[in-house]
């Protein structure tokens, strides 16, 4: 009974994975928006519906379970990498994070003086 169950769970996530994938691949209003508000374009969007449609067929057959699972997790990791990277960039505008600068002097016999430890700034005037 228990493996009934599961196998029923993993039916209706297939399900569910094929249906939002033919939406991103048919170009339904909603998925657009979305898309297209984190600038991630309709390349990505239809790419992330054909990796999710197949997830979900791989979701309906048994032994296949967890390429599937394996599949649709990598679009759930790969989409919100991208929608926290395209929030960041919309909340810190330009900013300079992990711009290293270092001073330092080599004299004429190699030997180097003066050098000062490496400065990361932020815009705004925030300096780590």
């Amino acid at each position: 009974m228990k493996t009934i169950a599961i196998y029923g769970m993993q039916a209706l996530m297939g399900v569910a994975a094929i249906s939002a994938g033919l939406a991103k691949i048919a170009g339904a209003d909603f998925m657009v928006e979305a898309f297209d508000m984190l600038n991630l374009g309709s390349s990505f969007r239809l790419l992330a519906g054909a990796v999710e449609v197949l997830g979900g067929l791989c979701l309906l057959a048994p032994n296949a379970g967890m390429v599937g699972a394996a599949l649709l997790a990598t679009v759930v990791m790969g989409t919100a990498g991208l929608t926290v990277g395209q929030v960041a960039s919309k909340v810190l505008p330009g900013a300079e994070i992990g711009m290293v600068r270092a001073h330092h002097t080599v004299t004429r016999s190699g030997e180097m003086s003066g050098r000062a430890p490496a400065n990361f700034t932020i815009r705004d005037g925030i300096s780590i």
